[in-house]
């Protein structure tokens, strides 16, 4: 009696055991479709997006003219001595301990 009773738990378990992991691998490969679908759809989406601002670029491109300012753009070179670049400077000095910038 015991015998039979250990060998139809033996059956229940493998079913159990079995569907768990049919349900596991289903569940797993249905997840990586959805993710390869989501994946491919953002593909999509920017491959679409790109090429939509390209032509509207080329369009604009085409069409406006070219501005010229009427005055010159100070370079970076010129603004060393401001406020702002000593403050980046002085965040960004290089760390003696360790020959590496600080930050």
């Amino acid at each position: 009696m015991r015998n039979q009773i250990n060998t139809i738990a033996e059956k229940i378990n493998d079913q159990v055991t079995e569907q768990v992991t049919t349900a596991t691998k289903t569940y797993t490969e249905t997840n990586d479709r959805i993710l390869d679908a989501i994946v491919d759809t953002n593909r999509k989406a920017v491959d679409f997006a790109v090429k939509t601002f390209d032509q509207i670029n080329d369009r604009i491109a085409d069409q406006t003219p070219s501005i010229e300012l009427p005055f010159d753009m100070p370079k970076m070179d010129a603004l060393r001595g401001s406020h702002r670049s000593r403050r980046w400077q002085a965040v960004h000095r290089p760390c003696r301990a360790h020959g590496r910038h600080e930050s």
